[in-house]
């Protein structure tokens, strides 16, 4: 389902097959594709984590470090793999995790242990969900939005004619979308020749006047 040259369709499958929990893409850490190899979001992740457990304790040995880089990847297979990257990364970088004080508020505090670290990527992982759903949902609405402009049921039911508004509104959102469909006063369907918008999405004198 194209608009203007885009394939909005391909758009939300491609956000969502972005969504899938790392433990299910990936599994056991290996590529769905080729399961000889480590899958590159797995080893993305454990490179993220070995650059904070480094921070954290220096002087730990390469077999320590390796075990909990393991065992937090696994942890967090939950999380979609890009998710899951990008809230490591941006722990790396505030270095804080979320403590609850006596009185039950949420605090940011310095991460001092390695149990403190899985905590501070979801705490910072659930804000980027919470913005990938935002925008899967708009991307929803708008194959929707196409889908239903495109359906011949929009012309006007033949017992009951379309008001000013309504007519307004059903043209405003074809020019948005790039549609020839218009609506006239009386109801009828036509095409325009050149639909065409200006910067702001509104459709354009010239392309009125067609």
């Amino acid at each position: 389902m194209a608009c203007h040259g885009l394939d909005v369709r391909r758009l939300v499958d491609s956000y969502e097959r972005g969504l899938v929990p790392l433990a299910q893409a990936e599994p056991g850490g290996k590529s769905a594709r080729d399961p000889q190899k480590d899958g590159k979001l797995s080893r993305g992740l454990g490179d993220d984590l070995a650059m904070i457990a480094t921070k954290l304790n220096p002087t730990m040995t390469a077999d320590q470090a390796d075990a909990w880089i393991k065992a937090t990847t696994y942890s967090l297979g939950d999380l979609p793999g890009r998710v899951a990257r990008e809230a490591a990364q941006a722990v790396l970088r505030r270095w804080k995790y979320p403590a609850i004080r006596d009185d039950g508020a949420v605090v940011m505090k310095p991460i001092r242990f390695f149990p403190e670290v899985d905590p501070a990527i979801r705490a910072v992982a659930a804000d980027i969900m919470a913005r990938h759903r935002t925008a899967l949902m708009r991307l929803r609405a708008l194959e929707q939005a196409i889908a239903d402009a495109g359906r011949p049921a929009l012309e006007a039911p033949k017992d009951e004619a379309l008001s000013a508004d309504e007519i307004a509104s059903a043209n405003a959102a074809f020019a948005r979308l790039g549609i020839r469909t218009r609506y006239a006063a009386d109801g009828s369907a036509y095409e325009i020749d050149r639909p065409r918008q200006d910067d702001r999405g509104n459709e354009t004198e010239e392309a009125k006047a067609a």
